[in-house]
């Protein structure tokens, strides 16, 4: 099951959208030392890190910027107002239940930013006890443990862990900072869950924090630190609020009517300059979606209208046909459109002589998405997906502008793909394999 799609419970064999859901099970199967090592193993997903674990590690979906991908924990976003990218190097694997990966555009049901598609991750909401003690090369070393209670209809849990790496060094003897020390990591831990059912409605709370400790090869890495955080002080805010009520039409249809609030704030300063820039913005959005099927065929509809006080109005929209050609076999199409409003660093960040600054005259990205795709489970354990896709941008948010590589609205942008994706689970072990492919075109 996902509810990323179309925020509403759908059978991934039912849902019309490219989708990748990683159970707690997967994630302990597969052995991935690292959130972005295991994000790396999925089709459509390339990586960007500086480093070793804990470095800044950059997400980038269907090929697309890394801001395109909305990236969710527990339905609420998290990527940084200033940069517009979540830093999944510090969130650990102990906190996580399960990732929901949505490729292709969301807009009409997510709103700005899920132009590229969704990744979602649900923190664990652990029923009963459980514990994990891990170790590896380059003196990696951890442990968690997690603990909770529940029924049905209320639930509380808390799952704490630690971890720490020796490591090696970040550069080799070809860098000019070389420094031949071993830069290690360390991470402390805590998630929070609680959920509660008030009448027909839910509530539930969700909280993770983390303390990492990221070593770099410069010298005494914890000056080095201290120096760049005393340097450079960014501070990124959101606060937000969502309603969705879903309507049963018929025993094979569901209505889902939903508002958005939101209010934003970065600030930017640093021990030269002083305070850079301070911004805010709010935006309010209501949306509609309804989901269905007859016999072989499913339809997914979805419309939203949002508005900012900053840029006015956007409304998004997205169609989606499916057919059961047989039981095991989903043939399916879509159009979706996209909007990105631009970060604060992109219209704000100050040019200090070297490039890349901010435009404050930047107009948001939109984009349209055509999709195909066939989705197989030929026999028992074994599943193949394969999706071809079309995807046209207007005024792509770049730092290309000539002379100074400042931020611009790029005309046009056209992105073509295919992705196959194969997997199989069986009792004692798992196997899969994928391909992505996709490239940009600017004009």
């Amino acid at each position: 099951m996902q509810v990323t799609a179309s925020r509403v419970e759908r059978p991934v064999s039912e849902t019309l959208a490219s989708v990748t859901v990683i159970t707690r099970e997967q994630i302990e199967a597969s052995q991935a030392p690292s959130l972005i090592d295991l994000l790396g193993r999925q089709v459509g997903v390339d990586i960007a890190r500086t480093g070793g674990p804990g470095s800044a590690s950059t997400v980038f979906l269907r090929g697309g910027n890394a801001p395109h991908a909305l990236v969710l924990v527990d339905g609420v976003r998290v990527s940084s107002t200033g940069q517009g990218v979540f830093d999944f190097a510090h969130l650990p694997l102990e906190q996580i239940e399960r990732i929901e990966i949505v490729r292709g555009p969301r807009a009409a049901i997510w709103g700005s930013d899920a132009v590229a598609g969704v990744i979602h991750v649900f923190t664990r909401d652990p029923s009963a006890a459980s514990a994990r003690v891990f170790a590896g090369s380059y003196g990696r070393l951890g442990a968690s443990a997690g603990t909770g209670a529940g029924s049905d209809d209320h639930g509380f849990g808390v799952t704490a862990g630690w971890q720490r790496l020796r490591g090696f060094s970040a550069t080799n003897p070809a860098n000019w900072g070389y420094d031949p020390d071993d830069d290690g990591y360390r991470n402390l831990n805590l998630g929070l869950r609680g959920r509660t059912t008030l009448g027909s409605q839910r509530l539930a709370f969700s909280a993770v924090a983390t303390d990492a400790d990221v070593e770099f090869d410069q010298g005494d890495t914890r000056a080095r630190n201290s120096s760049i955080m005393y340097v450079y002080c960014f501070r990124s805010r959101r606060t937000s609020l969502d309603w969705v009520n879903s309507l049963a039409l018929g025993p094979d249809g569901t209505l889902n009517l939903g508002v958005n609030w939101q209010d934003e704030e970065g600030v930017s300063s640093n021990a030269f300059d002083g305070e850079t820039f301070s911004r805010s913005r709010s935006s309010r959005a209501a949306f509609a979606g309804y989901g269905g099927r007859w016999g072989t065929q499913l339809l997914d509809l979805s419309l939203r209208r949002d508005h900012s006080n900053q840029f006015g109005g956007a409304t998004t929209a997205n169609a989606a046909w499916g057919w059961n050609i047989r039981p095991d076999t989903l043939l399916r199409l879509s159009w979706g459109e996209g909007f990105r409003a631009p970060n604060f660093n992109e219209l704000y960040y100050p040019d200090t002589g070297y490039g890349f600054a901010g435009n404050p005259d930047l107009r948001p990205e939109r984009s349209e998405t055509l999709e195909a795709g066939l989705s197989l489970a030929p026999a028992t354990g074994h599943t193949l997906g394969l999706s071809a896709y079309r995807t046209r941008v207007r005024d792509l948010i770049a730092f290309a502008a000539p002379g100074t590589n400042n931020a611009i609205n790029i005309n046009r942008a056209r992105m073509d793909g295919v992705e196959l994706d194969y997997r199989y689970d069986g009792e004692a072990w798992t196997f899969g394999a994928i391909y992505p492919g996709h490239g940009w075109i600017l004009n």
